[in-house]
């Protein structure tokens, strides 16, 4: 006869450090790991061509809404289960499963898109460098619904550093993009192997049976929010595959490189997002005056950061262009002023997502997003009449329809009582 599994909170378990503590550990490990990606990018602008720097950012947009759909969400789940419905080896499994099935779909994309042998074979060593960091970000997910963000903190920064030297010294010896993505994958799978599922491991608990029964039901549950995380990965590489399709990629290299700064304020919204989350959910159900009290502040930085980098683009843009990449990049500064207002929305729809994952109604998303998906997808087209400009001006519009979702999320909860 089957024993019934006894749920009981988990987030107990352990003496909670303060909400800046954590905010500050995330917030370090963050920027140093944005740091060191954003580097890699500079370090292939640097030692290659705008045409390598395209490759590269290929492998990430082929590679990024395939793991997005089969990470499932895993850690946000994990994270917010503070009742203790799934187990830490349940969802280790789980994403076991669905990196193997991602990793073999990026496989096949690959051989069937008909690229290049350099592009093709960058496209695969990246997608093995995003599956052994998909198996991170579950052990990544089990420290911070214990809020050991320290620990987090001190994964990502060996991981950045570590990453940058293999790249960086692997193309400057060799010059070889497919060389050095190699060196990437082996940096990353080190790290997963030899520190995150080491410290990530629970102490008391039993790794018991596979149960595929109870895998199906965690797969089910988490799947809407999957399939949303594929749209809004999706809603940010369709512009890059247009300019890739219409523009080649010489200008994709260049249209990545200033994407970039626009990634780099994330590191902000991440480890607030990813520090506050799990008390948002406790929050969410037992106290909304204070989740909301939470989303009001989260915002307010959000506005803030935005503003901070349309500045920053308007007087220092050209410079800062010309001195982190090349003088090339400087003559698309206009780019990125638009860039830096698509960042600005993101960071409050960062924010907005955050909060309304801690209401776990993933099953009102999935609709919603597929829209927006949708809207970036027609916007998309103004690449070919306008270039890079229409590429920064689709990821507006994308950003701007995708806060709606969260705000509908958030909207249904608040007609909901606590108790439901």
């Amino acid at each position: 006869m089957a024993t019934a599994r006894v749920l009981a909170p988990v987030v107990e378990e352990v003496q909670r450090p303060s909400l800046r503590w954590n905010f500050s550990c995330a917030l370090v490990g963050n920027v140093v790991y944005a740091g060191c990606q954003w580097g890699m990018l500079v370090e292939i602008a640097k030692l290659g061509r705008p045409d390598m720097v395209g490759r590269f950012a290929l492998g990430l947009a082929v590679g990024a809404p395939v793991f997005m759909l089969t990470n499932l969400q895993l850690r946000a789940l994990q994270a917010t289960d503070f009742a203790g419905e799934y187990r830490f080896f349940d969802y280790l499994r789980l994403r076991a499963l669905m990196t193997i099935a991602g990793f073999l779909t990026i496989v096949a994309i690959a051989f069937a898109g008909g690229y290049e042998r350099e592009a093709l074979l960058v496209i695969l060593f990246v997608g093995l460098a995003k599956a052994f960091e998909a198996m991170s970000d579950i052990c990544y997910g089990a420290l911070q619904q214990r809020e050991q963000m320290d620990r987090v903190t001190i994964s990502l920064m060996v991981k950045g550093g570590l990453s940058l030297s293999a790249l960086g010294l692997v193309l400057a010896l060799t010059r070889n993009l497919v060389m050095a993505t190699a060196a990437l994958a082996c940096a990353w799978m080190a790290v997963f192997l030899f520190y995150d599922l080491r410290v990530s491991l629970p102490k008391n608990e039993p790794a018991g049976r596979f149960s595929g029964a109870l895998l199906w039901k965690l797969a089910k549950f988490s799947l809407p929010l999957g399939l949303s995380m594929m749209m809004i990965s999706l809603n940010t590489n369709i512009p890059r595959y247009f300019v890739e399709h219409y523009r080649g990629a010489h200008d994709l290299g260049i249209f990545a490189a200033l994407s970039y700064l626009v990634i780099a304020g994330s590191t902000v919204t991440n480890a607030l997002g990813q520090a506050v989350t799990p008390r948002m959910a406790a929050a969410f159900v037992l106290r909304r005056d204070q989740f909301y009290g939470l989303l009001r502040k989260m915002l307010m930085v959000g506005a803030a950061m935005g503003i901070a980098g349309l500045a920053g683009a308007y007087f220092f843009g050209r410079v800062a262009l010309r001195l982190i990449y090349r003088p090339e990049y400087a003559e698309h500064q206009d780019v990125l002023m638009w860039l830096m207002l698509a960042a600005g929305l993101s960071h409050l729809f960062s924010f907005l997502g955050y909060s309304a994952t801690a209401t776990r109604l993933f099953d009102r998303i999935l609709i919603p997003y597929a829209a927006v998906t949708a809207v970036t997808f027609a916007a998309a087209f103004l690449v070919k009449p306008f270039g890079l400009t229409g590429g920064a001006w689709s990821m507006c519009a994308s950003y701007l329809a995708s806060c709606a979702v969260p705000i509908w999320i958030l909207w249904y909860a608040s007609r909901r009582s606590p108790e439901t």
